[in-house]
């Protein structure tokens, strides 16, 4: 009788408990039971201009997805990530706060940290010249337009930050001694109002709100968008600006009532720590957040004859809050509960830059437009409220530049 080795029963059984708990689900019921693969044609590889759409190949970056989501690799994954949490170790691109609370912040804001200098004026100086002209070619056609950049996370909690931050850079570990993204934030709204831009100063607001309620959480500790209220203050500050360059009316929600989540923040989730194993990130883990819903007596009123339309496009953080349906709790709809009688539209693009998303809008305004004209008559006003952070003006910059 042969005997195998025993290394070759151990790869067997550990193949039968990979694939088994993968196709069980287990302990992740809504993970896939097996990858998907799909196919798609290579317009590269045409054979030799015999096959004109290009050769079919597998979708390797789709397949390797949905691998990443099996039962098995995610708690692999999870487990490990969790013990080099424990171990101390972090990931390069979020910064440690170091103070009580807990914050966490994006590592890519700390170029806005580190304040002027020559090349980030001619940066700010170019995207008000672009963002100008786009104003121009709006009013041209009936639109006016508003901006609302973000400020960053790290500019507005700054005193939750043990300081100095070492950036993640491989070749320059320079220290930064402290937060200097007034001084961006400020040259930028200051040039948007030299060229004649409309512009709501979150950064001011935000501390301001700071300054008259000490411990205000307007980001998440563990999120790096904005929270419930900082949505609110948004939306509530981005009313009144809408006002007062176009004959629409702002106005305060009357007894506003609430939809209350337990949310886990971006930052947080970027650990894919394990649940039960969660370490240093268990008092962040769960931020309970509170997201004006509508009114109470009459919820939230869509306008079935409005006055005029505003169309909200930007990033993730318009997008934020966004997932739980039917329920009007995002910036846009924020908005158009702090506006009189005005049809609100949500178009924000997550993932892809405030610049994309705006592209997106400006290719199909016309259509917009006479949607709207066609269904509520023509010469109501309309504006487009673009949204979009300012620690991503070097990646509009870059967008820019190839278009």
């Amino acid at each position: 009788m042969v005997r195998f080795p025993c290394i070759i029963w151990s790869y067997i059984a550990l193949t039968v408990v990979f694939v088994g708990s993968g196709l069980a689900r287990y302990p992740y019921p809504e993970s896939p039971g097996a990858p998907e693969i799909t196919f798609h044609r290579n317009p590269l590889q045409t054979f030799g201009d015999l096959v004109a759409d290009g050769l079919w190949q597998p979708d390797y970056a789709k397949i390797r997805t949905s691998m990443n989501l099996l039962s098995p690799l995610r708690l692999g994954r999870e487990l490990g990530n969790s013990l080099r949490l424990a171990g101390g170790q972090h990931i390069e691109w979020i910064i440690w706060g170091g103070r009580k609370p807990l914050m966490l912040f994006m590592a890519v804001e700390t170029w806005v940290s580190r304040g002027l200098d020559a090349k980030v004026q001619a940066d700010l100086n170019r995207i008000a010249d672009i963002i100008a002209s786009e104003r121009d070619r709006l009013d041209s056609e009936g639109w006016k337009l508003l901006m609302v950049p973000v400020p960053t996370k790290l500019g507005i909690y700054r005193e939750y930050c043990t300081w100095p931050v070492w950036e993640p850079s491989l070749l320059n570990r320079a220290p930064l001694d402290m937060d200097h993204s007034d001084e961006v934030y400020g040259y930028f709204y200051k040039k948007l109002q030299e060229n004649g831009v409309p512009a709501i100063d979150l950064q001011t607001i935000y501390r301001h709100a700071l300054v008259q309620r000490p411990g205000l959480l307007l980001y998440p500790p563990s999120e790096s968008h904005w929270s419930g209220e900082g949505i609110r203050l948004a939306a509530q500050n981005t009313a009144r600006a809408i006002a007062s360059i176009s004959p629409l009316h702002d106005r305060i929600p009357h007894m506003p009532t609430y939809l209350e989540v337990d949310h886990i923040g971006d930052l947080a989730k970027a650990y894919d720590p394990f649940p039960e194993l969660l370490f240093k990130l268990n008092k962040v883990w769960h931020f309970h957040d509170k997201l004006i819903n509508g009114e109470l007596g009459r919820g939230y009123r869509y306008p079935a004859n409005p006055i005029g339309l505003v169309v909200a496009v930007g990033t993730s953080y318009t997008g934020q809050y966004t997932w739980y349906k039917n329920q009007p709790v995002g910036f846009a709809w924020q908005l158009g509960l702090h506006l009189d009688n005005v049809e609100v539209q949500n178009r924000p693009m997550a993932g892809h830059g405030s610049l994309e998303s705006y592209k997106v809008f400006s290719n199909l305004r016309h259509e917009i437009a006479k949607d709207f004209d066609d269904k509520h008559g023509k010469g109501l006003p309309k504006v487009i409220v673009w949204e979009f952070p300012i620690r991503d003006i070097n990646n509009i910059l870059e967008l820019a530049s190839k278009n």
